[in-house]
């Protein structure tokens, strides 16, 4: 396939991802070649990274996944919401590692969590959550 990527031409093999949905644990999780670090802390340390999520608006299961058509997503300090598709090409992902990325889901299959974006500001915590994990992807 020809493939244009940040403004180049190239030649690759693309072969379409089909990962399936694995349910996630508190601890650390194996999810195709990657770990997913899932703890629980008592407050957010860290507020530069958006790696936080308020366990009261997520439910009670998380899934790793890939991404799906259709998903949307609100990235934390950005004003806007997207389609993930969109916000993968506007920030120009390479389009043969947009389906690499693990997608965290709850079980209303709403995206919570971007491998390389974080949370989605639906589900971060803030300063009046009370259950947060922090959500990490190796």
């Amino acid at each position: 396939y020809a493939v244009t990527s940040n403004g180049r031409l190239g030649f690759k093999r693309i072969e379409i991802i089909m990962r399936e949905t694995a349910e996630l644990a508190i601890g650390e999780n194996n999810y195709y070649g990657k770990r997913i670090l899932i703890k629980k802390v008592k407050e957010v340390y860290n507020r530069l990274t958006n790696a936080y999520i308020d366990c009261d608006k997520i439910g009670n299961v998380l899934y790793a996944d890939n991404r799906q058509e259709g998903d949307r997503f609100y990235p934390v300090g950005r004003n806007s919401t997207s389609q993930l598709k969109k916000l993968l090409k506007s920030d120009k992902v390479p389009l043969a590692e947009r389906d690499l990325l693990t997608v965290i889901r709850n079980e209303n299959k709403d995206v919570v969590f971007v491998e390389g974006y974080g949370a989605d500001k639906r589900f971060a915590a803030d300063k009046n959550s009370k259950k947060i994990i922090c959500i990490e992807i190796i």
